[in-house]
């Protein structure tokens, strides 16, 4: 009986070192990620007073933005999906305040026509396309775009290029663009497209890869 009874506590300190060192190691990754996470809330407090106490005001601008836009893909991460890309639409956006009009409610044909300088478009010239409407500022750019919405509609939902390259959903901002092969790009502001300018190839790479693992039912902000 003693020698049942010691065999019993025996298993009962064993099982429960076990059980401490699953706790231990499950707690060792639970303060890693934490720490992860507090070093990148840190280094967004300490980038910003830094910008705000030795930096001119357009680098404040600039740090801010990238930083906002960083802080994005830390707080809000994008989960990966392996559906092909083309077999459901992708998100587009359309503004923050509940409202369904892609780019802004500019022309998108007009980018590509004309003078290239975009112009608003009209809601009795409107085109469904992915879940949202497109506001044009003719008839004949209206049949453009039905006829070939790819050819015209801003790359990545309209959200911003850089943040993209990060795997990010962003707005974009339809009066910042630039068309690059033919094809649409916007970015969140001023600041941040300059950055974007600076490798343009190398950032649509990379947003390139990224949008084909956004899933299709994203949203910014949700």
């Amino acid at each position: 009986m003693a020698v049942q009874r010691l065999s019993f506590f025996r298993l009962k300190r064993i099982s429960g070192r076990r059980a401490c060192q699953r706790n231990a190691r499950n707690q060792e990754n639970f303060s890693r990620v934490c720490n992860e996470c507090l070093q990148a809330c840190e280094q967004v407090s300490v980038q910003s007073d830094y910008a705000s106490n030795f930096l001119p005001t357009q680098d404040i601008i600039m740090k801010k933005s990238l930083i906002i836009l960083s802080a994005l893909a830390v707080i809000a991460p994008i989960t990966v999906s392996l559906t092909p890309v083309d077999v459901v639409a992708k998100p587009v956006f359309v503004g923050i305040e509940g409202e369904n009009i892609a780019v802004g409610g500019y022309d998108t044909v007009s980018y590509f026509r004309g003078n290239g300088t975009p112009a608003i478009g009209l809601a009795k010239f409107a085109a469904e396309h992915d879940g949202a409407v497109y506001h044009f500022s003719s008839a004949e750019n209206m049949k453009a775009f039905q006829d070939d919405p790819a050819a015209f509609a801003p790359q990545y939902g309209g959200h911003c290029a850089w943040a993209m390259s990060r795997g990010s959903l962003a707005p974009g901002d339809a009066t910042l663009y630039k068309i690059v092969d033919g094809k649409l790009y916007l970015n969140f502001n001023k600041q941040v497209q300059q950055t974007w300018l600076s490798d343009v190839a190398g950032f649509i790479s990379k947003a390139d890869g990224q949008w084909v693992n956004i899933p299709d039912d994203a949203k910014f902000g949700a």
